[in-house]
């Protein structure tokens, strides 16, 4: 074998809960399901060789951060699991990641403030002072 693709779709469903202390929070989630594979093998002889079939997946993730109202940041971690059996071999695939998200909020300008004032939606905390305020203080 000379070439491995792999293309997956997957409909997944979980849990996720978020403890909240102040202005920082721990989120954890576990979602597990199932997904469909098309593998193309390509083999020696240049045949290549396409096989449909169905598999299991899980994904954990946990993620620390802090919420204020100008500023935000958190680490978060994910983790994907798959198992699959290619050409009489099992494989596993395990991939991981961290990620990390540092964050100001700013007050509307332009088109955001255009849809704001569409009425299509409204400040999450209505009683929120905007960014723009607090940087006014």
């Amino acid at each position: 074998m000379e070439e491995v693709k792999v293309h997956h779709a997957s409909l997944m469903t979980g849990y996720a809960h978020t403890f909240v202390l102040g202005k920082f929070y721990l989120m954890t989630s576990l979602a597990l399901g199932p997904e469909l594979q098309r593998r193309s093998l390509l083999g020696e002889s240049q045949l290549e060789i396409d096989q449909w079939t169905t598999e299991g997946r899980l994904q954990l993730q946990a993620a620390f951060g802090y919420d204020d109202h100008k500023y935000f940041w958190n680490i978060a971690y994910n983790s994907q699991r798959q198992q699959y059996e290619l050409a009489g071999l099992g494989v596993s695939v395990n991939t991981n990641g961290v990620r990390l998200l540092v964050g100001r909020r700013f007050a509307e300008f332009g088109l955001l403030r255009k849809i704001r004032t569409t009425g299509l939606y409204q400040r999450l905390r209505p009683n929120d002072t905007p960014a723009a305020d607090l940087d006014a203080q």
